[in-house]
């Protein structure tokens, strides 16, 4: 009966070793599993930082591409008003003298080309 309960004894004093190693097993891999869910969450929290600071970053750039188009636009007009003021100034006379002198020109262009039209043609027909 002694042998029997010292048996029984150390069955259950084996089976408890058992059972607390199992328990720090299932504790070490639940600690594992927490590290490491730790670690994936930092790393989409850092991914998700970067990415909005990204965005920042090109809505920022977009931002100061349209100013600066904006100025250059502003700038246009400024000198576009200027030299309309400074033909206004000069009066009348002189911008129908520079339109009719920009309408001269493209009437000499244009003679001077048919003329060479002209002479090309004529030199076809004296061949034939």
């Amino acid at each position: 009966l002694a042998r029997t309960e010292e048996e029984e004894k150390l069955r259950q004093a084996r089976e408890q070793d058992e059972q607390q190693r199992r328990l720090e097993e299932e504790a070490r891999e639940a600690a594992f599993r927490n590290e490491q869910e730790r670690v994936e969450a930092a790393r989409r929290a850092e991914e998700l930082r970067k990415s909005k600071e990204e965005e920042k970053h090109r809505l920022l750039m977009e931002e100061e591409r349209r100013k600066q188009a904006a100025k250059q636009k502003l700038l246009e007009l400024e000198e576009k008003i200027s030299r309309r003021q400074a033909e206004a100034a000069k009066g009348c006379s002189s911008s129908s003298t520079v339109s009719e002198d920009k309408f001269l020109d493209i009437v000499k262009e244009k003679e001077s080309a048919d003329v060479v039209d002209w002479e090309d043609s004529e030199r076809m027909v004296d061949r034939i």
